[in-house]
């Protein structure tokens, strides 16, 4: 096999566990309730984009020795899209800690008295 064989072939499973990493989480039962409910579906997020960007440097430094300018940027696509997600969630974290935004707690409702 060639190198454009095995990019082909690393662009089809990047692409099968990008999807997967979207898809998998959203068809989940949701079983348990509260916190466990929604960490199940992160870690299954997690680990499938973990995965998608692991073969995603590897097609990128595969697709580096491509003839075509147009290739090379081509195989750099599943990398920075792996980048672009870590710099989405470390902003995502950053930004509300540095200018101090604070959510405030709900307020549970106030009982109604009851006036005889």
């Amino acid at each position: 096999m060639t190198r454009t064989h095995w990019i082909v072939l690393l662009s089809g499973i990047w692409a099968a566990l990008y999807a997967a990493s979207v898809l998998v989480p959203y068809f989940t039962a949701p079983t348990d309730f509260g916190f466990t409910r929604g960490m199940n579906r992160l870690t299954a997020f997690v680990q499938y984009q973990l995965g998608a960007g692991v073969v995603g440097v590897f097609i990128w430094a595969m697709g580096q020795q491509l003839r075509h300018r147009w290739q090379r940027w081509l195989a750099r696509v599943p990398g920075l899209l792996a980048i672009s997600l870590v710099v989405l969630v470390l902003v995502a974290i950053t930004v509300p800690n540095l200018f101090e935004w604070r959510v405030e707690p709900a307020t549970s409702p106030q009982e109604p008295t009851v006036t005889q």
